[in-house]
């Protein structure tokens, strides 16, 4: 599921690149069609962006726990469980691939 994500955003990355080529911002027809994918893939590519923040930070929570910080560990103890939540609910928010 992440590979075809991270290929969606590859394709929303280029297309926003592609919004600013001067070439395609002259052609109205051109530019309206790249605008109609850019706003399609954005609906997919931000909850994505969003899942991966989360996964990161749940990842760094993980780590955390092993610290010789001893406020480090006990951040991490209370952040976790709602780190794990939101890890679910935007999993099961994203479409399925």
């Amino acid at each position: 599921m992440l590979n075809k994500l991270e290929a969606i955003k590859a394709r929303f990355d280029q297309v926003g690149i592609a919004l600013t080529n001067p070439e395609i911002i002259n052609n109205q027809k051109e530019f309206g069609v790249y605008s109609k994918e850019y706003r399609s893939l954005e609906k997919i590519v931000k909850p994505y962006e969003e899942y991966v923040r989360v996964l990161a930070d749940h990842q760094y929570a993980k780590e955390a726990l092993n610290s010789s910080d001893d406020e480090m560990r006990e951040l991490a103890k209370m952040e976790l469980p709602e780190l794990e939540e939101k890890k679910r609910l935007w999993k099961r928010s994203l479409p399925s691939y």
